[in-house]
């Protein structure tokens, strides 16, 4: 993983990452099962003496690199993944002690699936094997309100 941070000015500042793993099964001369596909970040962000905001883009390449079957004792290889790109802003106010931050994740409700995921392991029926990939959560907004008290 390389990641790279730019500040433009004091209220302005950017960060950029980009990981990618490669695994081969040498004995078999077969990828190795559950490596997450090359993946990039890009963030914009603003801050004020109150007030942040954000965006947050992510793009993840489609895996093609695959061991059916295997991986680990969460998750296996159930087949090739899509890539996609998803969206998010969030912001923030903070007064005193209250500090209340806000977001919507996955702001274009792509449909997506992680190669890498737990809820891929929790789709199968009393001990017989995942069967498919399940997509994460579509639009999401949020709040989260924190206030230190002393």
């Amino acid at each position: 993983m390389t990641g790279h941070n730019v500040s433009f000015n004091d209220r302005w500042s950017a960060q950029t990452t980009v990981s990618y793993s490669h695994g081969d099964n040498d004995t078999d001369n077969t990828p190795l099962g559950q490596i997450s596909p090359l993946e990039g970040r890009i963030s914009v962000n603003y801050q004020s003496k109150s007030w942040t905001a954000g965006l947050f883009w992510r793009m993840v390449a489609a895996q093609d690199r695959v061991a059916i079957g295997q991986g680990n004792i969460f998750a296996q290889d159930l087949g090739e993944s899509s890539g996609f790109g998803t969206l998010s802003v969030n912001g923030s106010w903070k007064q005193d002690d209250l500090l209340v931050s806000f977001g919507v994740d996955n702001l274009f409700d792509i449909t997506y699936a992680e190669h890498v995921s737990r809820s891929g392991a929790g789709n199968d029926i009393l001990g017989s094997e995942p069967m498919f990939q399940v997509n994460e959560p579509g639009r999401t907004a949020w709040v989260k309100l924190d206030y230190t008290f002393w």
